[in-house]
């Protein structure tokens, strides 16, 4: 796994664990305005960064099957 990939992965682990414990959090009505308004600005973060990261992989064409597909070009360890 290269070091952008560890990265977004580390980051996306992080987040994950925001949200349980807002979840958490809001189950036990202990959340708080400024977690919320964290947590949502977070949401956006991962989009963002998630929406970057899609861009950079390659194109891929469905098949018949929606469980297949064809890289057409690009490096798949990028």
């Amino acid at each position: 796994m290269s070091t952008r990939h560890g990265e977004l992965a580390t980051f996306l682990v992080h987040e994950q664990w925001r949200l349980e414990q807002l979840a958490y959090d809001i189950a036990g009505h202990r959340c708080t305005l400024r977690q919320c308004a964290e947590t949502a600005a977070a949401v956006e973060r991962v989009s963002v960064v998630l929406r970057d990261y899609a861009a950079s992989l390659p194109f891929e064409r469905f098949g018949e099957d929606p469980g297949s597909s064809t890289a057409v070009e690009g490096d798949p360890d990028d």
